[in-house]
């Protein structure tokens, strides 16, 4: 019994599947089309489309398509208006593609893995471009996306290898994660002024990037953002609050960042494994700086933790080597430090605790460095003041009424017998009273305002 109905299965699995065409054929979306019966199938050369009553859609192509393939903007008397999911999938002989212009949407996988494609012409009036739609064509070197477009999806051109660079037009209302990401040979980026977060690994591993513009006030960046990036320097935008995990994991040429005026939150991992790293200072506005922000970055030099950072995660500067940077300030007396497997550095490889923590007295910092054994210099200890005092009580006032040879060296006048006020060697008038002390000491300081001098010791 159990033998018949595998058999029948068996049976009835090749009526369905056992006459699949050649060619890919994959029915469109529900929200283009609502069932294949309101569609004609119509085959002309490579391309087989699916024919409404009021539009066309590209549907397939054939494996053994090559060259240039230049889509017709009509089929059957009506518009070419969509190019279906995986409809040029896998198509690795193809060289070129000419979308026409009546074509508004591009879904879907519709170019993913087309590996020999190097030129892609997309009209204008195109608005939507799918997920992974151009992804891992690694041929492809440059693309225009037309000021039409509003939406370009996930991983849309994900692994693209040789893309040199993109411009994300002012139309574009929002981005995909991993849009860009393994791009290894973009240099430049431009992010237009409709998109205000950089959404999660949107250029990851993109090696060579070391430029990008910001046209809108960007809010964010999400997770991985621009992990594995070129950069050798980077401004934070005053616009970013919010600094996601990992957002600059693995810059290995990063050497600087200068952060914005209102970034609150840098989450974990931020920098970690940026090895060129030398020095970096949180804003005033940071509150949080995460779990292995700064891990593992050799190089590091000098940090500095802003009045705001109420909170300093585990592992912040660990470093699996054993290097630890030569000085860390934490400003705020009520920022917590968490410790985890090692704060400033990994000390059971023999390294020794170099690190000069300065901060507050009596803070948590200062707690924890005399506990941890880390050097410790007071931020907030008391300023040195230089005062000069009047022997006086009245206000000495000095007039020279001829030459005054006042040297910055000190005067010596000895009193002989007699000390009066009056001294007829030296031209000066005194309006205070003199107690007549065998010797009177002048110091050369005429009308003298005594200011505070303070000394800050910065980190």
């Amino acid at each position: 019994m159990n033998l018949k109905r595998i058999l029948a299965a068996a049976a009835a699995f090749t009526v369905i599947f056992g006459s699949m065409p050649a060619v890919q054929n994959y029915a469109p979306d529900t929200a283009i089309i609502a069932s294949a019966a309101d569609y004609e199938k119509f085959t002309d050369g490579y391309i087989t489309y699916y024919v409404y009553s009021d539009h066309a859609a590209v549907a397939a192509i054939s494996w053994d398509a090559v060259g240039v393939i230049d889509i017709p903007s009509e089929v059957s008397g009506k518009p070419v208006t969509v190019i279906l999911k995986y409809s040029f999938q896998h198509c690795s002989s193809i060289s070129e593609v000419v979308v026409p212009s009546t074509v508004t949407a591009i879904e879907d996988d519709a170019f993913y893995l087309c590996s020999s494609i190097r030129s892609v012409t997309l009209p204008k009036g195109l608005k939507t471009i799918g997920n992974h739609v151009f992804g891992n064509c690694s041929q492809l070197k440059s693309i225009t996306i037309p000021d039409t477009v509003e939406e370009i999806g996930s991983s849309a051109f994900i692994d693209c290898v040789r893309l040199q660079s993109i411009t994300v037009p002012d139309s574009v209302k929002s981005i995909g994660n991993s849009c860009f990401s393994g791009c290894t040979q973009m240099t430049s980026a431009v992010l237009g002024k409709g998109i205000d977060t950089v959404p999660s690994y949107c250029f990851l591993n993109d090696t060579a990037l070391t430029s990008i513009t910001f046209k809108a006030e960007v809010t964010a960046f999400n997770l991985s953002a621009f992990s594995g990036c070129g950069f050798t320097s980077f401004k934070i935008p005053d616009s970013v609050t919010f600094i996601g995990s990992k957002a600059f994991l693995d810059c290995k040429s990063l050497t600087s960042v200068t952060f914005g005026k209102n970034t609150k939150t840098v989450e974990a991992y931020v920098f970690r494994n940026c090895s060129k790293l030398q020095e970096i200072e949180f804003s005033p506005s940071v509150e949080l700086v995460g779990l292995s922000a700064l891990s593992n970055c050799d190089s590091l030099k000098k940090v500095v933790f802003g009045e705001s950072v109420m909170s300093i995660g585990e592992d912040v500067i660990y470093n699996i080597n054993g290097y630890s940077p030569d000085t860390v300030t934490i400003k705020n007396a009520k920022c917590v430090v968490n410790e985890g497997l090692g704060f400033f550095g990994m000390n059971t490889l023999g390294s020794v605790k170099k690190t000069v923590v300065y901060a507050p007295e009596d803070s948590y910092a200062h707690e924890f460095a005399v506990e941890k054994g880390y050097q410790f210099k007071a931020l907030d200890a008391k300023p040195v003041t230089t005062t000069t005092k009047a022997t006086a009580k009245s206000t000495t006032t000095t007039k020279a009424t001829t030459k005054t040879t006042a040297k910055p060296t000190t005067t010596t006048t000895k009193a002989t017998t007699k000390t009066t006020a009056k001294s007829t060697t030296t031209t000066t008038k005194a309006t205070t009273k003199t107690t007549a002390k065998s010797t009177t000491t002048t110091k050369a300081t005429t009308k003298t305002t005594a200011k505070p001098t303070t000394t800050t010791t910065k980190a």
